[in-house]
């Protein structure tokens, strides 16, 4: 299915009183979209990037910066580099933040782009390491080769052992009978 914007954004499982687990979430989110990204053949012209506190709690908080790029890419690398300078730009200490974002919004089908002869475009290079990382993540399982600003250790990462089974998508998570 051909999306016109992708997201991914998810709740930490601990609030984030530094600016560090908040750029390595952002730096994962920003590179799991980009898969998503190369997936359906589709280059990003900017960025939507955020990050909040709880709206239940005293002194919310929430910050968000839409990112023009220099030019439409699918480079995880370009993406995470771009939506980590604007946390730095927009963060804030003395709040425990609790949830961060990505959007890419002005997505461009990577068959119809013409490249501007000012502004450039993605390179061969790019274009080579990118699919390598996503052969790569494919062949041997999501994650094997990452960036490595989006951390090693995710303490922030949220935990879900309470999902509801995916019966349908997974076939481990189908439950076993056995005929006596």
């Amino acid at each position: 299915m051909q999306r016109s914007q992708i997201y991914y954004t998810r709740s930490f499982e601990h609030p984030a009183h530094t600016i560090d687990p908040i750029l390595e979430a952002v730096s994962l989110y920003a590179s799991r979209a980009a898969e998503k990204l190369r997936k359906q053949r589709h280059l990003v012209g900017c960025m939507q990037v955020f990050i909040h506190t709880s709206p239940h709690k005293p002194n919310y908080r929430s910050a968000s910066e839409i990112v023009q790029l220099a030019y439409p890419t699918d480079d995880s690398r370009v993406l995470v580099d771009a939506a980590r300078a604007t946390v730095k730009r927009f963060y804030k200490e003395g709040y425990a933040y609790i949830k961060a974002g990505i959007g890419l919004l002005d997505l461009v089908d990577k068959a119809q782009y013409q490249p501007d002869l000012f502004s450039g475009g993605p390179t061969e290079e790019s274009q080579a390491v990118m699919a390598m990382l996503d052969k790569v993540n494919t062949k041997l399982g999501k994650g094997v080769l990452f960036l490595g600003a989006q951390g090693v250790r995710k303490p922030w990462y949220m935990k879900q052992q309470y999902c509801s089974p995916q019966y349908t998508t997974r076939w481990g998570e189908n439950p076993e009978m056995k005929a006596m």
